[in-house]
């Protein structure tokens, strides 16, 4: 449903109502880098990324919550926090 130019390193991410975030490499023929699985139970509507202090990708649902990602961290786990709104 969405796409986002990242930085470092040089790639797009993309994301779907299948629940996950694929980042695709730009430079070596657009292999898949990384698949996040998300915990939004409806699906991912958009992302939005910022490359300030590492980088940061937020996803949104149709939940009451932002997710919060480290999309260059090599760990499993690359979320690192939830944004609750209203």
């Amino acid at each position: 449903m969405d796409l986002v130019e990242l930085l470092a390193p040089l790639s797009v991410a993309s994301c779907s109502l299948d629940k996950r975030i694929v980042i695709y490499s730009l430079k070596d023929g657009g292999f898949i880098l990384r698949t996040i699985e998300g915990d939004h139970s409806k699906g991912i509507k958009r992302l939005s990324y910022s490359p300030i202090f590492g980088g940061y990708l937020i996803s949104v649902g149709y939940e009451v919550f932002a997710n919060v990602w480290s999309p260059e961290s090599l760990v499993s786990q690359a979320l690192i926090g939830k944004l609750k709104g209203h």
